[in-house]
C-alpha cells in the first residue's frame, strides 16, 4: 500500500472514530450527517457568479410579479409530491394543485386551497436570501460572501451554489440550484455541525420570456428529523408547471 492510500485510509478511520460522517454529495442523504465546517469558510468564484445569476433573477421576478401576476391573479400550476414518514419509495404521494400569488407582511406567496402547497415565495425578498443577495449584488465586494449564515445561538443555514448541469441540480446551463442546509451547531464542539433539514431549489434565470424568469422551477424539503424513527424518512418536492392561460 502506498504512502497515499494509507493516509487516506487513516483519514477515514479518524472520521470514523470521531463519529464525523464524511460529507454526503447527494442532498437528499445530508439529513442527521455530522461534519467539520468553518465558519470562515467562503463560497468560490463560480458560486458568486452562479448566486449573482440567481439573485439579479430574483429582482426581476418580483418587480414583474408585483406588476402584473398579482393584479392578473393568474394562477400558477404546480405538482406535489410528498413522502411521509413510515412510507416507502413506492408510496411517495402526487397531486396538482393551483395557486395565485398575493403579497403580504412577509413577500410574495402562493395562495392555495391545497394545504399541501408550499405557501412563502423564495426570492431575494425572502430572509433565506435578503443578505446573500445583498452582498453577491453589491458594486465592489470586497471578499467573497461566507457560507454559513447565523440564526440563534446554536442555529446556522449553509449555502451552495451550483451549476444548471451539474450532477446534483440536473437542469440546464440557465437553471442553476442551491442547496441550502439548516445545521445545529454540537454543543462544546467548536466546528462539528449536524444536518437538521435541505432545501434545495432549482430557479430560471431565462431572461427571455419575464414571466419565468427568476421562479423556483422545483423546491425540495427533506426533513428526516419530523419522523419517529432514525430509519425513517420525509420530503416534499413541489414542482412549478407554468401558469394557466
Amino acid at each position: 500500500m502506498n504512502l497515499i492510500h494509507s493516509a487516506l485510509l487513516l483519514l477515514t478511520i479518524l472520521l470514523v472514530s470521531c463519529g464525523v460522517q464524511e460529507v454526503v454529495e447527494d442532498p437528499e442523504n445530508r439529513v442527521g450527517s455530522k461534519r467539520n465546517i468553518s465558519e470562515d469558510e467562503k463560497m468560490d468564484s463560480d458560486e458568486v457568479g452562479i448566486s449573482k445569476g440567481i439573485c439579479n433573477a430574483f429582482s426581476a421576478k418580483v418587480n414583474y410579479t408585483d406588476r402584473v401576476i398579482v393584479n392578473s391573479k393568474q394562477a400558477a400550476k404546480l405538482n406535489i409530491q410528498i413522502k411521509e414518514c413510515g412510507k416507502s419509495e413506492k408510496e411517495i404521494s402526487s397531486e396538482s394543485a393551483t395557486a395565485t400569488i398575493s403579497r403580504n407582511y412577509n413577500g410574495l406567496q402562493y395562495v392555495s386551497s391545497n394545504s399541501n402547497v408550499i405557501s412563502d415565495i423564495l426570492s431575494n425578498e425572502h430572509s433565506l436570501f435578503t443578505e446573500l443577495c445583498e452582498s453577491v449584488l453589491r458594486d465592489t465586494m470586497d471578499e467573497n460572501p461566507k457560507r454559513l449564515k447565523k440564526v440563534s445561538n446554536s442555529i446556522y443555514i449553509r449555502y451552495e451554489a451550483l451549476k444548471g448541469e451539474s450532477k446534483y441540480c440536473d437542469g440546464s446551463l440557465e437553471e442553476p440550484c442551491f442547496v441550502i442546509e439548516t445545521l445545529s451547531k454540537i454543543k462544546n464542539e467548536n466546528t462539528l455541525y449536524e444536518v437538521r433539514d435541505v432545501t434545495f431549489i432549482r430557479v430560471s434565470i431565462d431572461d427571455d420570456e419575464d414571466e419565468m424568469t427568476g421562479v423556483v422551477l422545483e423546491r425540495k424539503y427533506y426533513n428526516n428529523q419530523l419522523c419517529s424513527k432514525e430509519d425513517q424518512s420525509y420530503f416534499k418536492i413541489q414542482t412549478f408547471k407554468g401558469f394557466e392561460d
